[in-house]
């Protein structure tokens, strides 16, 4: 290129814009896209997360509830009343009150049930044709026109439902509008005596996801273990839903990925798929959008401008833009709309986070509350519960303090006004010591005039001195109240929190017209009458009944500290002790050993007036520990028998596909959790591998011996569907069925 092109090309104004053009605005405004388009990415892919995780928390619920409804059925079925009905073949004189027993009974069940997504329950009995229905007996052609009016036609509901065809427990499906759990019951033969249909309310299932209406339109489906529907509200009626397809995303071949959210429940091993528009999310984001495209606008336009005049006066606006880098510049751009936009949009998905939490503050001060009066026997439970509720009270010390207010009154009578006034000044008094900015501090409000404060991690026993003066003054001054505190020493151990409280409550009695604040000292306590309070008694009584040593030793320790180095006990004082300890030991059980236990402590002091103190606590710390070590053995004992006859329930019962931990909580009386922990620990495997592995063993016996077919084995074992039972065998051994046999 010639000196005249290069003089050309530098002179001429088009060049001279397009190159301002390109650098100044081009440059700034692709940053900008990038950085708007990462951005929302980010914001839409928390939108989806925030919906995976509100739907997985409702479908625990539902979970929840479809547990009781299977229970309701389980125990319905084998009423006494309900299988002596079952065989009767038509009503007469001397059945008719059998019916109106069972009738009673079946309602009463349900009336102490509280399942939202139950609509309704009936009771088909197919030997005489006659269903119980909302208190009422009904025949088949009367009940025939509720079955209309629920849109479901005769011959469908016969054969789906209330056939006398042998059927397992199950949920079926109407048309996809409706779900029924079928319990059949067949009190002798192959064929059912009578059908117990719960029908769950759709609204009340799809009420579970109406958090999804935050965004706009949504559909819910909900798809059993074949992936074929059993619910489904969409708004769009003619969806294509592509069933072959096993891939649940595949049949939605029409929707974006991001937009179709699923969970799949791990107890009934049902599918749940909320699909979500485009247009839902870019609502989410709308004020993102209007900002984004108003910053846009302004940069474009303002650009222009900036470019023509940079062209034509200035000529070189990179140089510009590097004396800028170089701090030449004075002016800074920022851009405060799009940063309050998207913190906007984040605190509002972040309401659902906090939703999940709402009952944590609830569950602390109950945590607080059963600490302070000693409910917690062991460290393990207490380190446990802790954890759960997200509170650190590991390698921490503690301080409790009591506060009454009111303390010049000389009255106890309570009153409305006296009540609003109390609640008033306790809620103050919270929010002004919550400001000494103190890292741990928990509030625990005994009755209408006292509070119980907990400070955890003290360092300084005097900034609670100080705290303590202040918020006093500060309650005279704001509110005319005199109120009377007491501060505990320090606690090293949150289990022993309990004597702490006792320490404060012993402070706050000193106090009088000239002393509002007392520090705990030894020397309050009446040192002429023995230690044994009536948490100690509890405690002592929860740590021997649960066999924890750990917690029995915590105990004696302080009882020996408090009874045998600061006190001096006359022998009266003592034998008022010894009796106190042994109406404890003595509530733990009635048997032999329990009474030997007891005649052993009385040996050392009945007949003696001379007694060696330090004989007497020896062997009481040897009583204690024997007894948690008989209780352990106790428990242990019994488990192993109940583990064994769990056991023994699967074996005969591991062909039935409900059997599960909610059906073996039903028939032992055990909560589903305790059976699960309690079977790992003894047998070395969970319930569910126990069950697998009996129904494998049994699917191999019948493999090698019959000549079932591979479904048929399937449907003896256990397994709902013959998928199902490919999966789990093929997990197991390595290879199919057939090719196993």
């Amino acid at each position: 290129m010639t000196d005249k092109t290069r003089n050309l090309n530098r002179n001429n104004p088009i060049i001279k814009f397009l190159t301002s053009y390109l650098t100044v605005l081009i440059l700034p405004l692709a940053i900008l896209l990038i950085g708007t388009f990462l951005v929302l990415r980010v914001v839409r892919s928390y939108i989806i997360d925030i919906n995976v995780n509100l739907m997985e928390y409702n479908v625990d619920r539902i979970d929840d509830e479809l547990s009781t409804i299977e229970s309701l059925a389980l125990q319905t079925s084998r009423n006494e009343s309900l299988l002596e009905v079952a065989v009767t073949d038509e009503i007469n004189s001397r059945n008719i009150l059998l019916y109106s027993e069972l009738i009673n009974e079946v309602y009463s069940t349900l009336q102490y049930q509280s399942v939202d997504i139950l609509d309704l329950v009936y009771i088909y009995f197919n030997n005489s044709n006659h269903i119980i229905y909302e208190n009422t007996l009904y025949k088949e052609n009367i009940f025939s026109k509720y079955v209309t009016s629920w849109g479901m036609d005769d011959q469908i509901w016969k054969e789906e439902l209330v056939s006398d065809i042998s059927l397992k427990p199950t949920y079926v499906s109407v048309e996809e509008n409706r779900l029924n759990y079928i319990m059949p019951v067949s009190v002798e033969g192959e064929t059912n005596d009578c059908v117990i249909v719960y029908m769950l309310s759709t609204s009340g299932i799809l009420e579970h996801f109406t958090f999804a209406q935050e965004w706009g339109q949504y559909a819910v489906y909900i798809f059993d273990e074949d992936n074929q529907i059993l619910l489904k509200n969409d708004y769009l009626e003619d969806r294509n839903a592509y069933m072959d397809k096993s891939n649940i995303k595949e049949m939605f071949l029409d929707e974006e990925e991001g937009n179709i959210i699923s969970t799949v429940s791990s107890k009934t091993g049902w599918t749940y798929v909320l699909v979500l528009s485009d247009n839902i999310i870019i609502n989410g984001l709308s004020n993102m959008r209007n900002v984004t495209a108003g910053l846009f606008f302004f940069f474009l336009v303002g650009g222009v401008l900036a470019a023509v005049v940079m062209a034509f006066r200035m000529g070189q606006p990179i140089n510009n833009i590097y004396r800028n880098f170089d701090g030449g510049g004075d002016e800074t751009i920022e851009y405060e709309n799009l940063g309050e936009a998207v913190g906007n949009i984040v605190q509002t998905n972040r309401r659902y986070q906090e939703e999940l939490e709402k009952e944590k503050p609830q569950m602390r001060r109950a945590f607080i509350r059963d600490l302070l009066s000693a409910e917690y026997v062991s460290a393990a439970e207490l380190k446990y519960m802790a954890e759960s509720l997200q509170m650190e009270l590991e390698n921490n010390s503690f301080c409790v303090v009591s506060i009454r207010i009111f303390s010049n009154n000389d009255f106890y009578d309570v009153d409305h006004q006296t009540l609003q006034d109390a609640n008033v000044i306790n809620q103050a008094i919270i929010q002004h010591m919550e400001e000494f900015g103190l890292d741990q501090i928990w509030f625990y409000k005994r009755n209408y005039l006292s509070l119980l404060v907990v400070v955890g991690n003290v360092r300084d026993m005097e900034k609670i001195r100080y705290m303590a003066e202040q918020t006093y003054h500060w309650l005279l001054s704001c509110f005319a109240a005199e109120s009377h505190w007491g501060i505990s020493g320090k606690c090293e151990h949150a289990i022993n929190l309990w004597k702490s409280g006792e320490e404060a409550d012993t402070a706050r009695l000193q106090c009088g017209q000239r002393r509002h604040i007392v520090e705990y000292d030894e020397e309050q306590e009446d040192m002429h009458s023995f230690y044994f309070p009536k948490t100690a008694e509890k405690k002592l009584y929860n740590g021997l009944k649960s066999g924890d040593r750990e917690a029995v030793e915590n105990l004696l320790d302080i009882l020996e500290y408090e009874n045998f180095k600061r006190r001096a006990l006359s022998r009266n004082s003592f034998l008022k002790l010894h009796n106190g300890i042994t109406a404890v030991i003595a509530q733990i059980d009635s048997t032999e050993e329990i009474r030997e236990y007891i005649l052993l402590l009385n040996q050392i002091i009945v007949g003696s007036e001379h007694f060696s103190k330090n004989d007497y606590l020896a062997r009481l710390r040897d009583v204690c520990f024997q007894i948690c070590d008989l209780t352990l053995e106790g428990k242990q004992t019994q488990r192993g028998m109940t583990v064994q006859s769990i056991q023994e329930y699967i074996q005969e019962n591991y062909m039935d596909s409900t059997l599960g931990l909610s059906a073996a909580s039903t028939e032992f009386g055990i909560s589903e959790g305790y059976i699960s922990s309690m079977f790992k620990e003894i047998t070395g495997v969970n319930f569910a591998q126990y069950v697998e592995g009996i129904r494998m063993e049994k699917a191999c016996q019948l493999l090698k011996d019959s000549k079932f077919s591979v479904d048929e084995i399937a449907g003896m074992v256990g397994y709902n569907s013959v998928q199902s039972f490919h999966r789990a065998f093929k997990r197991v051994y390595g290879v199919s069925p057939k090719e196993y046999r």
